[in-house]
C-alpha cells in the first residue's frame, strides 16, 4: 500500500516449519555488535567498514545485495526501469528491524518504545538523515519472525534470505504491488537477524520517490573473489534521478536541520527575534576566539526584540555557540552530521523544556577546510 505523507501499511507476518541454525555460517558463536541498535547517516561508514570482520554484517549485507538483484530483475520481467539503491533507505529499513526484533511489532513504531525512530517509514528516513531527507511517495514491505531452510555457508545462507523473502513478498498481492510500483525509484532492504536467541530475521523494504536520490549500486566490496563469481547483473537505469550539485549553501541548510530536529516542533516555539540576535551574535564574533562567557547576549536581544512584552524574557535567555572545522569529504558523507548531532545532543535540554528558541548558523570555507558556527539562543520554560 502506497502512502502520501502519512502510512499504515500491510505488513507479512509468516513463520516457516523449519528452525534457523544456531550456528548458521560458520560455527563461531556470533560477536555482541556494537551496531545491534539504531543507527544514523553518520554512522554509516563506520558500519561499512566493519563489514570485513564481521560474518554477521556479510550475511545481511549479501542478502541485501541478491535481493536487489532480484527486485530489478523481476521489474525488468514487467517491463519497469529498474530501481535504484540507497544506503540511506538501508539503514531506516535496518533499524525498523531492530525495533521489530525489540518490540514484535509491525509497521507502525510507538514513540518511547526501544529502538523508536519514527511512527512511519518516511519519519524513519528523516531520522537517519537527520531531517535532511524529501520524498513525496514511499511504501514499506516486511516481514516479521522470518525463518528459512539454511545451508552452511554464508553465500547459500544469504541467497536462501533473499529468495525466501522475495517469494513470499511476490506472493501477497499489496507487498508485489509495491515491488513493481511504476512511479518508485529507489529502494534500500536490509535482513536482520542480531543478537536474536531465537534466530530469527526480520526483513524490511523502504522504497521511495524523492528529489535528491543519487545514483547508487550496493556491491560486494569486502571480498574480490566473491564480488567476481557475483558480479551486477546491470546497473539501474532509472534515468529522471540526477545526482545533486553540491552547494555550501544546501550544506549549511543540512546541518543546521540536524539542529532543528533538536528543538520543539510547534512552529509558535520559532522566536524571530532571538534569532536576530543569534545572527549579530555570530557576526560580532566572525574571526574571533569563542569564550565561555558571552556577555553580549542580552544587548543583541534588546536590540533585536520587536516586541514589548518578550524582553521580559531577558532573565531566562540561554546561549550555546559552536564551532566546527570539516573536510569536505565529512561533508560529502554526512558524518559532520553526527558530529554536530552527538554534540548538541549533550548540552541542550530536552526539547518540552525549550519555550521559545532562535538560531543562526553559517558554513565557510578556509585554508581547504569548512568552518561551521551555529549560535543558539533559547528559553527554557521552567
Amino acid at each position: 500500500m502506497i502512502k502520501r505523507n502519512f502510512t499504515l501499511l500491510l505488513f507479512l507476518f509468516q513463520c516457516c516449519s523449519s528452525a534457523f541454525p544456531q550456528l548458521p555460517y560458520d560455527n563461531k558463536v556470533r560477536l555482541d555488535s556494537v551496531f545491534d541498535k539504531v543507527l544514523r547517516q553518520g554512522d554509516l561508514e563506520s558500519l561499512l567498514s566493519e563489514i570485513p570482520n564481521r560474518p554477521d554484517l556479510q550475511l545481511e549485507r549479501l542478502a541485501a545485495y541478491f535481493f536487489h538483484q532480484r527486485i530489478n530483475q523481476y521489474r525488468l520481467d514487467n517491463k519497469l526501469t529498474t530501481l535504484y539503491w540507497d544506503e540511506r533507505m538501508w539503514l531506516a529499513a535496518r533499524n525498523h528491524n531492530v525495533y521489530m526484533m525489540k518490540t514484535k511489532c509491525s509497521h507502525e513504531e510507538t514513540k518511547g518504545a526501544a529502538g523508536f525512530t519514527g511512527i512511519n517509514p518516511s519519519d524513519r528516513i528523516q531520522f537517519v538523515t537527520y531531517n535532511g531527507f524529501k520524498m513525496s511517495l514511499y511504501a514499506e514491505n516486511i516481514l516479521m519472525n522470518f525463518t528459512a531452510d539454511y545451508q552452511r555457508s554464508l553465500v547459500d545462507n544469504a541467497k536462501n534470505i533473499a529468495d525466501e523473502s522475495f517469494e513470499q513478498w511476490r506472493n501477497s498481492p499489496p507487498h508485489n504491488k509495491n515491488m513493481l510500483h511504476p512511479n518508485l525509484f529507489a529502494h534500500g532492504t536490509s535482513f536482520y537477524g542480531g543478537n536474536n536467541k531465537l534466530n530469527q530475521i526480520f526483513g524490511t523494504t523502504n522504497f521511495g520517490n524523492a528529489s535528491d536520490f543519487v545514483k547508487q549500486e550496493i556491491s560486494i566490496t569486502w571480498n574480490d573473489s566473491l564480488a567476481k563469481r557475483y558480479p551486477p547483473r546491470y546497473e539501474s537505469n532509472r534515468k529522471p534521478i540526477k545526482p545533486v550539485n553540491w552547494s555550501v549553501q544546501q550544506t549549511e541548510k543540512e546541518l543546521f536541520n540536524v539542529v532543528k530536529a533538536r528543538m520543539p516542533k510547534p512552529a509558535s516555539a520559532y522566536n524571530a527575534d532571538l534569532t536576530l540576535a543569534a545572527e549579530m551574535g555570530i557576526k560580532s564574533r566572525s574571526g574571533k576566539e569563542i569564550t565561555k562567557d558571552i556577555r553580549d547576549t542580552k544587548s543583541n536581544y534588546q536590540k533585536a526584540a520587536t516586541k514589548p512584552d518578550l524582553k521580559l524574557m531577558l532573565s531566562k535567555l540561554h546561549e550555546k555557540v559552536y564551532r566546527f572545522e570539516f573536510s569536505k569529504e565529512q561533508l560529502l558523507n554526512k558524518s559532520a552530521l553526527k558530529v554536530i548531532d552527538d554534540r548538541i545532543s549533550k548540552d541542550l535540554p530536552d526539547a518540552t523544556k525549550i519555550k521559545f528558541w532562535g538560531g543562526k548558523c553559517v558554513l565557510t570555507e578556509s585554508d581547504k577546510v569548512f568552518l561551521f558556527e551555529i549560535d543558539l539562543i533559547y528559553v527554557i520554560d521552567k
